[in-house]
């Protein structure tokens, strides 16, 4: 199966660290790029319009051939039946989670998303709630016993994000 995405007015939005991208797509032109360096105060971002010059159209050249890398990813995702909503936090694994992204999660939100780093990886849990909670996901196959789980399967992603985490569990007393 092949999927073809048809870009007339699409918005692409990324976070890097701290930072965000907006692309905007007309056709399979990029149109506008917007670069915000602090992604919870955009009034400093910065909008570059479709412009006529080298620079532009290496841009845009680079933004379309890392859309092509992440097809595959897409594609099996829709093959799979692996919808975004199965997580707590979708894509943990592979972008920086912003502190507002949690800011109303309960205690209870906050438990699941830092486990789902770990069940990503195929971490059991003793825990009976979490088990049945993880075992109720399309996504989840259990392969490592809690005790020989290792946290160097971690990526930097993941270490971040469960530390933001933890540190805002602790600010609002949850742990």
């Amino acid at each position: 199966m092949k999927l073809k995405i048809n870009m007339i007015h699409v918005n692409i939005t990324y976070y890097e660290g701290s930072d965000s991208h907006g692309l905007y797509f007309e056709e399979d032109q990029l149109i506008r790029w917007r670069y915000c360096p602090d992604a919870e105060d955009n009034s400093k971002a910065t909008n570059y319009e479709l412009e006529n010059t080298s620079k532009y159209y290496q841009l845009e050249n680079d933004v379309l051939a890392e859309s092509q890398k992440l097809l595959p990813a897409w594609e099996d995702a829709l093959a799979n039946g692996i919808a975004a909503q199965e997580y707590i936090l979708a894509g943990s694994d592979s972008r920086y989670i912003l502190k507002s992204e949690i800011q109303e999660f309960t205690a209870e939100q906050c438990r699941l998303a830092r486990n789902e780093i770990y069940a990503r990886h195929g971490r059991r849990f003793d825990d009976e709630y979490l088990q049945d909670y993880f075992n109720s996901k399309g996504w989840y196959t259990p392969t490592i016993d809690p005790d020989e789980f290792e946290e160097s399967l971690l990526n930097s992603y993941e270490i971040a994000n469960r530390d933001l985490i933890v540190e805002y569990e602790e600010e609002c007393g949850y742990i």
